[in-house]
């Protein structure tokens, strides 16, 4: 992450508990290379294991070029993994170019504040809220990766609330057809995917 990379937090055990609050990232980012590993990118945090986080804001552009296991990216927060968080705020773009790749088994999770969240076992309902994105969130993969994607978080198992999304969402590349629009074809066909995402969910 820009300013912190794995905080860890005690809302599972023993540990003493960690808050994280009011940090700014104004550096971009850019990451490249080749790992077999999974990638945590966020503005402010990579992988967020904090009992708490408030005020986190990034101003910078936070871009994926590398290849990886798999990809979580947001503005804010690569993957997010904790009991509580809120006021979060990105202001820049935030990419995976068409030089970026992930094993083929593998997701790529993208958001303009959260790539990825989840809960630890055993936790039920973390709590995001009061978030928002105002930075451009663009995938330029060109592979059958699955891809989540989301303006403010790109794949949440945590309870949403207040959140607000004003940046533009865009794929491009060549991305497999989910299996629901395929049900009626022999094959699962690759199609050019060259539109904004909010633009093709909406006709």
């Amino acid at each position: 992450g820009g300013v912190i990379g794995a905080p860890e937090g005690g809302h599972t055990d023993a540990k003493p508990g960690v808050i994280v609050n009011d940090i700014i990232n104004t550096a971009p980012l850019t990451i490249g290379g080749s790992a077999s590993s999974h990638l945590y990118l966020g503005g402010n945090i990579g992988y967020d294991n904090s009992d708490s986080g408030d005020r986190i804001t990034n101003k910078a552009a936070i871009t994926a070029t590398g290849s990886f296991k798999s990809i979580r990216l947001g503005g804010n927060i690569g993957h997010a993994r904790c009991a509580t968080i809120s006021g979060l705020n990105n202001e820049a773009a935030v990419t995976v170019t068409s030089a970026a790749k992930t094993a083929a088994s593998e997701n790529c999770y993208v958001g303009g504040c959260i790539g990825f969240s989840d809960l630890d076992s055993g936790e039920v309902g973390g709590l995001f809220s009061n978030s928002e994105n105002s930075g451009a969130v663009t995938v330029a993969l060109n592979t059958n990766t699955k891809l989540r994607i989301g303006g403010v978080i790109g794949n949440s198992y945590m309870i949403p609330s207040g959140l607000t999304n004003k940046g533009t969402v865009t794929v491009e590349g060549v991305v497999a057809l989910p299996p629901c629009w395929a049900k009626k074809l022999p094959f699962q066909p690759l199609i050019p995917l060259r539109v904004p995402l909010i633009q093709r969910l909406m006709s």
